[in-house]
């Protein structure tokens, strides 16, 4: 018998399985088109290598499926209205059950990409922060006002004497990176609005209360859920 440095692969998948493999990841994907690398999030019994070392090129592969994939729709940052971006948040925030980072947005084939939340909200904290104060009854059109561009870092510490300390209402920039610091929850109880949906509703808070001579500043203020500030309230009276 001849020897041979050639041999039989046994971890090689075939070209049908392969196939079947695309098929039911355009399923996942609703038959749009998806990524290399979004293959690779859902696909069990190969990968995104195996169907280019199979099919020459992703183009191909998808091409030979026999499904035909519509092209997923291009949408401008700018121009998406806040209410989808937030609805389309809610529902994977609440499916992972916590603030959802990159990487589980990115399996849960969003209708909007994680680079849209980032730009439009110049971080993906921001946009976290936005949709907790959406939720906990921030209006729509002070968002979309907001400046994200010049909103400060979450690490520095609000001016204390900028001229909102001597007024109740905080301001939006203030309560954004409240939220941040807080984690997006209630700092008593641990609830979010995002994993308790029609139970939470975030307030800021005073600690030391404004009618007792507390400032409305960073370091003064807290995240609360309603039920546990109201509870707070009745013990203090």
């Amino acid at each position: 018998m001849g020897f041979r440095l050639e041999r039989k692969r046994t971890d090689k998948i075939s070209r049908g399985a392969v196939l079947e493999e695309l098929r039911r990841a355009a399923k996942h994907f609703k038959y749009q088109k998806f990524t290399s690398k979004e293959f690779n999030a859902v696909a069990t019994r190969c990968k995104a290598t195996t169907v280019l070392r199979e099919f020459g090129s992703w183009d191909n592969a998808l091409d030979l499926i026999g499904t035909s994939l519509a092209q997923r729709q291009s949408y401008r940052v700018d121009r998406i209205p806040v209410e989808e971006l937030f609805s389309e948040m809610e529902r994977i925030w609440s499916k992972v059950e916590q603030r959802p980072s990159r990487a589980q947005w990115e399996n849960e084939n969003p209708k909007y990409g994680y680079s849209t939340y980032y730009k439009r909200f110049n971080g993906w904290l921001n946009a976290c922060a936005a949709f907790i104060d959406y939720k906990s009854g921030g209006t729509i059109k002070e968002l979309e006002k907001f400046d994200y561009e010049t909103a400060p870092d979450s690490n520095e510490e609000i001016n204390s004497k900028s001229a909102s300390e001597t007024k109740r209402d905080v301001p939006l920039r203030l309560r954004i990176e409240v939220f941040k610091r807080d984690n997006f929850r209630c700092v008593f109880c641990g609830r979010s609005p995002a994993t308790a949906p029609g139970v939470v509703v975030l307030h800021i808070d005073h600690i030391v209360p404004f009618s007792k001579g507390g400032k409305t500043v960073f370091g003064n203020l807290r995240t609360l859920c309603h039920q546990c500030n109201w509870g707070k309230g009745a013990e203090l009276d």
